[in-house]
Order: structure tokens, then C-alpha cells, then sequence
């Protein structure tokens, strides 16, 4: 109702805001088509508030397209706006960070998710590691799910980095045919619930150091092993930067904010192509990725 009423007022940012909210609250697969047509709404008075230029139209327009393809209808957004350059992800992840850090900023509870995190990332327990995987994603602006098997991150509509956490596992012995045959299954978890994104990593996070010949035969080339090493210094990065504009944010419009933590996490290589990049050395199929 609040969307159509500031639409109705002409306010069309405040109406596609409300329309995204909407979008977040229908994540049932059985919401598809009713998630597709609020995206659709939230494009289109995107378009009327800020152009269809502008980034958050861009990639809503974007999202509406792929949520509606296994749908019978599509909506008529006109020209679909280019793709977002990189500085424009950056900055819509920039935001989404800094709503985090708004939101908790001076009470107890942000330094308590932020020690969660630190200390979860370090856990074996999978189901710690996990939750701290998701907080981790939050804080880098992602939109973070943690489904019953894996965990998930993406970038809007446009990659889709996916977590199979094996931290319980002892750092002797290989990594198996059979864990690559189960990781390789991920994505399609994401086809059964989601719209198809441009891009899907699949990370197997696993102390192990060695991998069975015959794990790379039948590993896609989605799949990625990540030792826990990694994450923990990305996970590091991303407090500190938190924790650095915590310090700052006090009289910064969101404007400002925004671009101060664009500007932290490029620095500390927390942009996505540079995520990508650092997650993605060790492939277990031999091909590498490319970061688009």
C-alpha cells in the first residue's frame, strides 16, 4: 500500500523503494511471478525518479528481466539501460553496507556483530562458519542467504557467489570426487529458486591442501576451492572497514558515507572483481574464471 500511495503522490523513489522491500519479502519459489511484478514496478517508477540511466534502475530493470523469463509475460521497460559499469556495483554495495552500519551504528549490537563475525569466520563448526559467512556478506553489501545446504551472495541479479563450507574437515587428505560431485549440484538449486544470474561461483572452503585426480575430472568450471585462510583475511578487511567508517560516519551525508565506503573497500580489494579474483586461484576443473 505505501508504495502506491507515494507513487500515487508522484514520489516515485520512495514508491520504488517500498517496491524493493516488497521484492525482498517474497523469497518463497512459490512468490516468483508476484517477486517478478513488483520488480517490474520498482524499475519503472526507478526510471521515472532517477532516469533509466541511473544505477539502481539499471540493474532493477536487469533483475526484472531475468526473474520474468520462465514467466508467460515480460515487462515493457522500453531499452533495457546498460549494464552497471564496475563503480556503479561497487557503489549500490557501498550503500547497502552503510545501511547496515547506519542501522547499528553507536549501540553495542555492531561491535557484537562484528566480533560475531570475527570469530565465527575461524570456527570449524560449519554451522558457525556458515552464519558468519552470511554476516560477512551483508557487510560487503551483498544480498546474503543461507539456505539449508549452502550459502549464498550475490551481486543484484548479475553473480551469484555460492559457499559449500568444509571447515569441519582435518587439514590432512584430499579433497574428493564425491564433494565435487555434491558442489557441482549448487546451481542448480539457484535455477530451481531464482532467476539465472549472468554469473554463478561455486567456493568449496576446505583445509585440505590436495585434490584427487579424480575430483578435477568431474569438477565444473564454477567450481572453486578456497582454503579457510582466505576468507578469514577478506573477513578481517571488511571489519576493519566497518569499523574505520564507524569512526568517521558522525555529520557524513549518505552521499558521503556511501562514498567513503566505495573508497575502503576498493582499497582493501573488497570491490567484486577483485573478490572474484582473490577467490578464485585455485580451480578445481583447471579453468578459470572470467570476471565479467
Amino acid at each position: 500500500m505505501s508504495a502506491w500511495q507515494e507513487a500515487w503522490r508522484g514520489n516515485y523513489g520512495e514508491a520504488a523503494s517500498f517496491a524493493q522491500r516488497a521484492v525482498a519479502a517474497l523469497n518463497h519459489p512459490g512468490m516468483k511471478p508476484y517477486r517478478a511484478w513488483w520488480l517490474a514496478l520498482a524499475a519503472s517508477w526507478s526510471i521515472l525518479a532517477d532516469g533509466p540511466e541511473a544505477a539502481r534502475s539499471a540493474e532493477l530493470c536487469r533483475e526484472a528481466d531475468l526473474a520474468s523469463r520462465q514467466l508467460r509475460w515480460r515487462p515493457n521497460l522500453g531499452k533495457t539501460p546498460a549494464k552497471a559499469t564496475e563503480d556503479q556495483a561497487l557503489e549500490l554495495r557501498a550503500e547497502a553496507a552503510v545501511r547496515w552500519l547506519r542501522r547499528w551504528h553507536q549501540s553495542p549490537r555492531m561491535e557484537k556483530a562484528l566480533t560475531e563475525l570475527e570469530a565465527g569466520i575461524v570456527e570449524t563448526d560449519a554451522t558457525r562458519f556458515e552464519l558468519a559467512i552470511e554476516r560477512l556478506g551483508e557487510l560487503l553489501g551483498f544480498e546474503a542467504e543461507r539456505p539449508a545446504k549452502e550459502e549464498a551472495a550475490r551481486d543484484g541479479a548479475r553473480a551469484w557467489i555460492l559457499w559449500e563450507a568444509k571447515s569441519e574437515e582435518l587439514a590432512g587428505g584430499e579433497v574428493s570426487a564425491g564433494e565435487v560431485r555434491q558442489a557441482n549440484s549448487h546451481p542448480d538449486w539457484v535455477r530451481n529458486h531464482y532467476s539465472w544470474p549472468e554469473q554463478v561461483i561455486t567456493l568449496m572452503v576446505s583445509p585440505k591442501e590436495e585434490v584427487k585426480s579424480s575430483a578435477n575430472d568431474v569438477a565444473s568450471d564454477h567450481l572453486f576451492h578456497v582454503h579457510p585462510s582466505v576468507v578469514i583475511e577478506i573477513a578481517e578487511q571488511t571489519v576493519a572497514a566497518h569499523r574505520q567508517l564507524a569512526a568517521e560516519i558522525i555529520g557524513l551525508t549518505e552521499e558521503e558515507a556511501t562514498g567513503r565506503m566505495a573508497e575502503l573497500m576498493k582499497g582493501k580489494g573488497l570491490d567484486t572483481p577483485s573478490l572474484i579474483e582473490r577467490l578464485t586461484q585455485d580451480s578445481l576443473s583447471g579453468e578459470q574464471v572470467g570476471v565479467r
